[in-house]
């Protein structure tokens, strides 16, 4: 009945999507307003790519970018703040910003959306682009060059369970005839109160309760943070453009969290009271120097040279009580983690040759990660104490060679084709382990096609295939043992595997897309992807110590539907007013061969998740109002043959109103999370003499928000 109806709702959205056609312009060429080009890449590109402007990002009010991020086609963001396309994260959904990989440590959720000039969605890997992408890539393009000369400030106040969040955003630029610059920056405190349930719950063979155990955590955090961007660009007659780009973000996080733990049946947890106290800060600066120098032919260079570093300082001490009050834990840990990294790249783009517009790149970078563990513990009757003092140091090199070439072989096909070969090497030496050594070397070939459907160029098929691949952390494969505090089968150790090898994924990807008219759009698509190499957790028993570790096992599969719109009420309703319709669905199957049935599907891939979002700006102008909401399904799946996990669905609804008093002011009253769901996650494990399952439930709480703009 589900299908049926939804298969009627899309029925129902095509013939007006398709209705509006009457409505649109016979010229078939690129609109000019203001002396901007209103250029839809999605449109025109050959490569796929789907590019969300700053204005959509800002338009419901959120704060932190993965608030935006998760109403955008394709992608969802997780409980722990992970963003994925296609329902895929952990490592096969590439996260890049300005077109590089994040630091280690580096959160998208504490960056402002505010900060950012656009999203670029690309689900098809393309070869100026790293090849680590079999889910898709996410692009965020952080503001560059300055248009016009303004100053603007956002004041933010958010209220959530109570507690406030203030922040406040600066927009600084200024352009000349040969240079402009540009400074952006934020600055915020938030406050929350995590209050979490865990149930574990075990049975034997014959399903004879053994196990029921409670523990409840408050777990307050403090965050501070700072976010700075600043930019210039000049264009000397004689030099070319030449470009500097900074950004730097500093975060100090305070977390004091407690548990307490009561066993109404089977083994009472070691600690009966635990109580964890975190200060943790990040400090991460990445500056680009570019340049494009003149040409005496129609070519284009560029030349580009990064430098990153992050700086991580942690104190972390836990305390532990057994169920008689007297302690049995204490213990202190002081890391400190430095990373370096120097990157280098440039692409050559040939004079156009006949239709054919061919471009050559290089990519070259080595970083440098140091990491130092103090960790000192009380010894207590049965539990020796601990005084260690541990290194670690890993060294990446990364290289890369491409070409492409985008060919107009017809007024209506329109082909792109490319080959990148990248080649990684890791080195890891440690105090506690053997030195490891990584070296990858794959190949990332790439066809895309258009085919216009019409000389007006306003419906079109997309085509690809693409082989890409999905190279193993350096954390996954250094022998490093992490324990955990309260060891069993569903909160196990953890220890990387030197053997890993690089998941490959390799399949197509096909699209109808629709534009009948300016600011309408349709887009309804298939992908599939085989895995070679798939990585799976494998879990087992040492010295009555759980351990989990990332193994190989065969291949996988996945394969999906996706649809999303956008759709202008004014075309079909007779209305001054403008309102606009938008949404998106995505529905995701996978199979992993090695893991038994049922619900054998990819760790933590999202079979359904969808948005759908209506808003309205009065014929002034000066008013606006619009509603989201978004659902992200949960489910059954078997990660191993012996471990599942399982969730409950997600729905999100959230409000804004916008009032402009006068030029230059803007007032944003928002509210989010309205339906305030519980998050809901089960780790299970079952093996021929029993089960056992770990229930997590947190509520969450709507957040209001009101936000003060004013430029000039």
């Amino acid at each position: 009945m589900l299908d049926r109806k939804a298969h009627c709702r899309a029925a129902t959205l095509l013939l007006a999507l398709f209705a509006v056609q009457d409505h649109a312009a016979d010229d078939d060429a690129i609109r000019v307003q203001g002396g901007k080009r209103d250029y839809d890449e999605r449109q025109y590109d050959t490569a796929d790519k789907l590019v969300i402007r700053h204005d959509e990002l800002l338009r419901d009010g959120d704060t932190e970018l993965t608030d935006a991020l998760k109403r955008l086609p394709g992608i969802t963001v997780g409980s722990a703040g992970e963003v994925s396309l296609r329902g895929l994260a952990s490592g096969y959904t590439q996260v890049q910003v300005n077109g590089d990989r994040m630091p280690q440590g580096f959160s998208l959720d504490s960056l402002p959306p505010d900060m950012v000039d656009h999203v670029e969605i690309t689900r098809t890997a393309r070869a100026d682009s790293t090849g680590q992408a079999i889910a898709g890539t996410i692009n965020i393009v952080l503001k560059r060059r300055a248009r016009t000369a303004q100053r603007a400030l956002t004041a933010t106040m958010t209220g959530a369970e109570g507690l406030a969040q203030p922040s406040l955003g600066m927009h600084l630029s200024d352009r000349k005839a040969a240079w402009s610059w540009t400074l952006d920056g934020s600055a915020g405190y938030k406050d929350v109160q995590h209050h979490i349930e865990e149930i574990d719950v075990g049975s034997d063979a014959q399903r004879t309760p053994i196990l029921l155990r409670v523990r409840q955590t408050i777990d307050p955090i403090q965050t501070g943070s700072l976010s700075l961007a600043p930019t210039l660009q000049m264009t000397p007659s004689d030099l070319g453009t030449i470009g500097v780009e900074s950004f730097l973000k500093a975060d100090h996080i305070a977390s004091n969290l407690s548990t307490v733990s009561r066993t109404p049946l089977g083994q009472d947890d070691l600690h009966g009271y635990d109580v964890q106290r975190n200060r943790h800060n990040l400090l991460v600066t990445r500056t680009d120097l570019s340049w494009a120098p003149p040409m005496n032919n129609d070519g284009k260079l560029e030349l580009k040279l990064a430098l990153n570093t992050a700086q991580r300082n942690t104190v972390f001490r836990e305390q532990g009580d057994d169920y008689m009050g007297t302690p049995n834990l204490d213990t202190v840990v002081f890391s400190h983690a430095a990373e370096q990294g120097l990157a280098w790249s440039g692409k050559y783009t040939l004079a156009p040759l006949g239709d054919h517009t061919m471009a050559a790149g290089w990519y070259a970078s080595i970083s440098h990660r140091a990491e130092t563990r103090d960790e000192y513990a009380r010894g207590f009757p049965g539990i020796a104490p601990i005084d260690t003092a541990d290194i670690y140091q890993s060294q990446m090199h990364s290289y890369a060679l491409y070409w492409q070439d985008a060919w107009q072989a017809s007024e209506r096909l329109s082909l792109y084709g490319g080959l990148r070969w990248e080649w990684l090497q890791t080195h890891s030496t440690g105090d506690t382990f053997a030195t490891v050594d990584e070296a990858i070397s794959t190949p990332c070939p790439t066809l895309q096609g258009v085919w216009k459907l019409s000389d007006t160029g306003r419906d079109q098929i997309r085509l690809a295939l693409a082989r890409s691949y999905n190279a193993p952390a350096i954390a996954k494969l250094v022998p490093r043992v992490y324990t955990s505090t309260n060891n069993s089968a569903v909160e196990p150790d953890f220890q990387g595997n030197p053997q890993l090898r690089p998941e490959i994924g390799f399949g197509p990807d096909i699209a109808y897309e629709a534009f009948p008219a300016d600011g309408v759009s349709l887009s309804v698509g298939a992908y599939a992807r085989r895995i070679e190499n798939y990585v799976r957790q494998d879990i087992s028993q040492i010295n009555r110590r759980w351990l989990i570790q990332p193994i190989n096992a065969g291949d996988a599969h996945t394969h999906g539907v996706e649809m999303d719109f956008k759709l202008p009420v004014r075309l079909l309703l007779p209305t001054q007013a403008s309102w606009v319709l938008s949404g998106n669905v995505t529905r995701n199957w996978s199979r992993v061969d090695q893991v038994p049935g049922p619900a054998n599907r990819i760790a933590r891939q999202t079979p359904w998740s969808g948005s759908l979002a209506a808003d309205y700006t009065a014929t002034s102008g000066r008013y606006a109002a619009g509603a989201s909401y978004s659902y992200t399904a949960g489910g059954l799946v078997r990660t191993s043959p012996t471990l599942f996990a399982d969730s409950a669905r997600r729905d999100e609804l959230s409000l804004y109103g916008l009032w402009k008093p006068k030029q230059g002011m803007q007032l944003k009253l928002s509210a989010s999370n309205l339906l305030h769901q519980r998050w809901v996650d089960v780790a299970g494990y079952m093996d021929a003499t029993g089960t056992l399952s770990a229930t997590r439930i947190e509520p969450s709480h709507m957040a209001l928000r009101i936000a003060l703009d004013l430029a000039y």
